[in-house]
């Protein structure tokens, strides 16, 4: 299934150049340690997670940047586009709502926040 899909909707993918294979295994191997310390500060809502997760999603964006380009401009681009931005929109997805959530401020409330009293007047 997977298989025919690739082959139908992203022949460079399933082509695998080189670039390709270094590039993915970059992106499994090499930020695995990112991957598991995210993990780790959503589970326990640390927001020293905030200076990181700016830093890598600047890595993963130039990555999928470079990614794309090589796909649009490759002598097998995607012959499908909704598909393609099916499977890779995801991506870009998580990328915004992880900005959303971390350039404000710090992404969890912090326990001397929750435990400040309710400032409404009182009569």
């Amino acid at each position: 299934m997977t298989y025919d899909f690739t082959k139908e909707n992203n022949p460079l993918f399933l082509a695998r150049p080189r670039w390709l294979q270094i590039a993915t295994c970059i992106s499994a191997y090499g930020y695995a340690p990112f991957y598991a310390f995210f993990a780790l500060c959503f589970l326990f809502k640390l927001n020293v997670i905030r200076l990181p997760a700016l830093v890598f999603l600047g890595i993963k964006l130039n990555a999928l940047v470079f990614y794309h380009i090589m796909e649009f401009t490759s002598d097998m681009p995607p012959p499908n586009l909704g598909a393609y931005w099916g499977v890779e929109g995801p991506y870009l997805l998580s990328i915004a709502l992880i900005l959303l959530r971390t350039v404000p401020g710090p992404p969890f409330e912090t326990s001397a926040s929750a435990l400040e009293p309710n400032k409404e007047k009182t009569n």
